[in-house]
Order: C-alpha cells, then sequence, then structure tokens
C-alpha cells in the first residue's frame, strides 16, 4: 500500500473528502493540488511530486501560486480566474508553470471551489495537465501546415506558369502545321499526308492537356470566394452551359430543390457542368437519364448527381478522380481525364469529400459532402 500524502486535518474535517478520495486522486495522472482560504497547500499528489520535482512533505502549507509561479497567458486570465470561481465555482484554462528545476512548461488548469457541508467555501483544488508534448506537435502541425500551404501554393503557381507559356508555343505549332495541310495536302506523297495529319492531331491534343492543366492549376491558386448561395443558382448556370448536349443527346434530368450553403459559386457551377457533363457522356446506347438530389448527412449536406449510363468497375473507381487517367479509349469517349480531378479539388477546398457508387451497366451515382456554415463561419 502506497504511504499516506500528508494533509491538514482541519481542512478535511471541513472539506469533507474521505482518505480513499484522497488515495484515488493520487494515482492519477494529473497533478493534482488542494489550498485552503490562505491559498496555502494541504494536498500533493504523486504527480504533482512528480512534474514539480517538490515532495508532498515540501509543498504542504506552502503557498500554491508562489511555489509553482503561475505565468497567465494572456493578460485578463488571472481576472477571469478569479471570476469563474467566484461566480460559477470553477475554472478552466492554460497557464505556465515552472518546476523546481526552472523549466517553464504549458499546463491546463482545472480548478473548482471545495465546500464544506454547510455550503461554505473552504478552499479550491487544482487538477493540472502537462500540455509541453501536445503544444510541441502542435507547434510542429501548425509549421508542416504552413509548408504544405506554401508548397503547394507554389506548384499551382509553376503550374499555372508552364501551361500558360506552353500555350503559344503549341498554338503556333498547330497552326503551321494548319498551313502545311491547307497547301501541300495531295501535292506530296500519301506519307507526308499521314505524318501532316498524325502530328495536327498531336499538337491539338497537347493544347487539351495544356488547357485543361491551366483549368486545374486555376483551381488550387485563386483565393476562395465563398458566400451563402442556394446550389439551384450554379446548377441552373450549368444545365445552360450544357443545354447543347443535353439537347443533341435527348437526356431526361430531373432534380430535387437543392439547399443553400457557403460555397464559392464560380467553381459550383463548374462541379455541377462537370459531373452533369460526365453523365451525359458516357452514358451508353441509349438516352442519358440523370437526376440530382440533396439530403442531410451529419453537420452538411450530400449531393448526389446519379445517372443510368454504363457504370464504372469498382477496382477502377480510385483512377477516375486522378488527374489525365483515362478508362476509356480516346476515340471512343473524348477528353483528358482531368475534369474529375477538378471536381475533387472544389469539393475538398470547399471542405468536403467527393466519392463514387457505381457498378458495370448498372450507372454511377457521383456524391459529394458539403458543411452546413453560416455567414459568421467563413474564414
Amino acid at each position: 500500500m502506497p504511504p499516506r500524502r500528508p494533509f491538514r486535518k482541519g481542512w478535511r474535517r471541513r472539506a469533507g473528502p474521505s482518505w480513499h478520495e484522497l488515495r484515488a486522486l493520487a494515482e492519477i495522472s494529473d497533478a493534482v493540488a488542494a489550498v485552503d482560504l490562505q491559498n496555502r497547500i494541504v494536498y500533493w499528489n504523486h504527480t504533482a511530486e512528480r512534474n514539480y520535482g517538490w515532495t508532498a512533505a515540501e509543498a504542504m502549507g506552502q503557498p500554491l501560486m508562489e511555489l509553482i509561479k503561475y505565468e497567465w497567458v494572456q493578460p485578463g486570465d488571472h481576472q477571469a480566474f478569479l471570476d469563474g470561481m467566484a461566480r460559477e465555482g470553477r475554472w478552466v484554462g492554460e497557464v505556465i508553470h515552472h518546476t523546481r528545476s526552472g523549466r517553464r512548461f504549458w499546463a491546463q488548469c482545472t480548478s473548482i471551489v471545495v465546500r464544506n457541508a454547510a455550503g461554505q467555501r473552504v478552499g479550491s483544488m487544482a487538477m493540472i495537465r502537462d500540455l509541453t508534448g501536445l503544444k510541441r506537435i502542435e507547434a510542429e502541425l501548425r509549421r508542416s501546415v504552413a509548408e504544405l500551404t506554401r508548397s503547394n501554393h507554389q506548384l499551382a503557381q509553376y503550374a499555372y506558369v508552364v501551361s500558360h507559356d506552353l500555350q503559344e508555343p503549341v498554338r503556333m505549332i498547330t497552326a503551321y502545321l494548319g498551313l502545311l495541310q491547307d497547301r501541300y495536302a495531295g501535292r506530296l506523297d500519301a506519307r507526308a499526308d499521314q505524318y501532316i495529319e498524325v502530328s495536327t492531331q498531336a499538337a491539338r491534343q497537347i493544347q487539351g492537356l495544356i488547357r485543361d492543366l491551366l483549368a486545374y492549376a486555376q483551381v488550387g491558386a485563386k483565393p476562395r470566394q465563398r458566400a451563402v448561395t442556394s446550389l439551384d443558382q450554379p446548377l441552373d448556370q450549368a444545365l445552360v452551359n450544357l443545354r447543347g448536349s443535353l439537347e443533341a443527346s435527348g437526356a431526361r434530368l430531373t432534380r430535387d430543390t437543392l439547399p443553400a450553403v457557403a460555397v464559392d459559386a464560380a467553381e459550383m457551377v463548374q462541379l455541377f457542368q462537370n459531373l452533369v457533363g460526365n453523365a451525359l457522356k458516357f452514358c451508353g446506347d441509349a438516352p442519358p437519364v440523370v437526376h440530382i438530389g440533396a439530403r442531410r448527412e451529419g453537420a452538411g449536406w450530400r449531393v448526389e448527381v446519379r445517372d443510368q449510363g454504363i457504370g464504372i468497375d469498382a477496382d477502377c473507381q480510385e483512377r477516375v478522380f486522378e488527374v489525365f487517367k483515362r478508362l476509356h479509349r480516346r476515340e471512343a469517349y473524348p477528353g483528358n481525364g482531368i475534369g474529375l480531378a477538378i471536381c475533387k479539388q472544389i469539393v475538398e477546398r470547399h471542405g468536403g469529400t467527393l466519392g463514387l457508387e457505381s457498378r458495370p451497366g448498372q450507372g454511377a451515382t457521383f456524391h459529394f459532402t458539403l458543411p452546413d456554415l453560416a455567414v459568421q463561419d467563413l474564414p
């Protein structure tokens, strides 16, 4: 049995805790100290001995705040402590303490008023947790986030500059190949005509890749401009942009009323346009059937774009969100495989996730979540 820690019998009699209750406090992982009305220590547990370097016998009777040299983190914290103890009998906050060796450490302190059976205040008790490790992890995490943010921004800027600067020389190559084709088609041998045709197609493909890379880089590079907006508005604009494809394909599209959430409206137009356009493209032989719906999910909304198209095999469902990943030959389905990567980037910038449920031949449901933010929650 561990030795009993000394405490003032008079304080024990007035405050009322049993010895077994104090023994339980002696074994917990937080430092626990109790003081009388003169702020002198009447209880000091095992963890307090380890953390601060004073034995219970040495700490007993010492003024607590002088022994461990309280440093208040904010100018108003001391007054907040006094007010909390007076009004509510409790205060929780972060402070800086000193050990016997002079080491300073960040601590979370929970202080409560102790009363006797008659309800009279006879002292207080503090439970103190060493936050040194946690603060170190938080600081490292902040540095990592800052570095990652800087790196991502530089990468987005680099992709933007490279793709932007590549456009002009590729445009010139395409133009001169077009001139060659117009002027010399049929005047050279068949092999030369074939070479010019293949080169022209490749140049146009490069143009498309650069254009899509530029669109992808712009999503990450531009600042967010969020406002609480009904998602019906960006969906309406996306459907206007897709009017030609909707009419040409004979698509049947249904929709629910969508919620109002905090979004960048321009990015939502791009998101809906890519998802609905994807459903129109991969419809198979039958006219596309598309439904856009939404429902509550946790602390936000889940929005779905569901189709009855060709579907996607389970093994390929993660790949479709990667940049320039294609599941079909370009001749069968045009595009560069970047639309869903842009969708994923947009959703994640809004604090949500983008997912897919699909089976081959049974259509696909792309779904994304958005937090239910109010205006005051906007960054």
